[in-house]
């Protein structure tokens, strides 16, 4: 049966399990550290009628008592006296994408859509520590499938100008097939790299502005998940015409994901987490046009 006392500075109720008697309770109202009576002490404060016996259809329906914090410092969380629910925290997330949850060929195809489609559910549940060893498999995984289609196709365009031009297709193609060989492991390092260091810029930002919450791990992590869940859009890219009527949506839309990503992996406001992100967008815009224009022949 729950034990009944109050808090020693603002009298507070609180409930502790039975059980507990002897240990420490902090209160959540005032802070304050209080010890929980025996069971002599505590039936003795509490009235007759709060300590009847509960009706047969109360012990049915009544709620396991919460566990009890033997550390009496420890910050007040859903296991407090009170029954108030606790902020969110990492502990509290429930896992996501399905990739980080649990790698498989399922996985690997839902990530995009839960990224692409349900960003604030999405990143709102991932953990922010969870590690990089899944997020960089993952990227890893489409960096070599994208390898795979640009040598394949690079390789079915010589092929096809070779034998049109007449040539002996042996020399060029022997090339051309080393190419297809060697480009899917180069991108399946590089951009597990690219994105180490591309979170590291990313995290130094989110410093700048103070919408930093967790790690250099969380920020990548994120990172990791938005960019390379974006490959089922590169499809739209290559389609001419539609590709340039799509562009800047699709840029617009990533910038969005990271935002939105980021403010609820890091907990912090968007506002911060806009300036952070847009900052080096606009820099690189900025450098892109520079170079175009000092960048042409006199």
């Amino acid at each position: 049966m729950p034990i009944q006392f109050s808090c020693s500075q603002c009298q507070k109720k609180m409930k502790a399990p039975d059980g507990t008697e002897g240990k420490k309770a902090r209160c959540p109202a005032c802070s304050a550290i209080t010890r929980i009576p025996t069971t002599a002490v505590a039936a003795a404060a509490v009235p007759v009628a709060q300590v009847a016996r509960p009706t047969p259809d109360a012990t049915k329906t009544a709620a396991p008592p919460p566990p009890v914090d033997d550390n009496p410092f420890a910050a007040p969380t859903t296991a407090d006296f009170s029954g108030a629910p606790a902020s969110r925290d990492r502990q509290a997330r429930e896992g996501a994408p399905s990739w980080d949850v649990r790698p498989s060929i399922g996985s690997f195809f839902k990530t995009p859509f839960e990224v692409l489609t349900k960003p604030t559910d999405t990143f709102r549940s991932m953990t922010p520590e969870g590690g990089l060893g899944r997020p960089l498999a993952y990227a890893a995984i489409v960096g070599g499938m994208g390898g795979l289609a640009a040598a394949s196709l690079v390789f079915l365009l010589f092929s096809a100008l070779t034998v049109q031009g007449g040539a002996s297709p042996s020399l060029p193609l022997k090339g051309i097939g080393l190419f297809v060989v060697l480009i899917p492991f180069i991108y399946a390092v590089a951009f597990p790299i690219g994105a180490l260091i591309g979170g590291g810029f990313l995290h130094g930002m989110l410093v700048l502005v103070g919408a930093k919450k967790y790690s250099y791990s969380a920020t990548t992590r994120c990172l990791c998940y938005i960019y390379f869940s974006c490959w089922p859009l590169v499809i739209f890219m290559i389609i001419p015409i539609l590709n340039l009527i799509l562009i800047l949506p699709i840029i617009g839309w990533v910038i969005t994901l990271y935002i939105i990503g980021l403010a609820e992996v890091h907990e912090s406001p968007k506002g911060k987490v806009a300036i952070a992100v847009l900052i080096p967008f606009a820099f690189f815009f900025v450098l892109g046009i520079v170079a175009a224009i000092f960048g042409e022949p006199v």
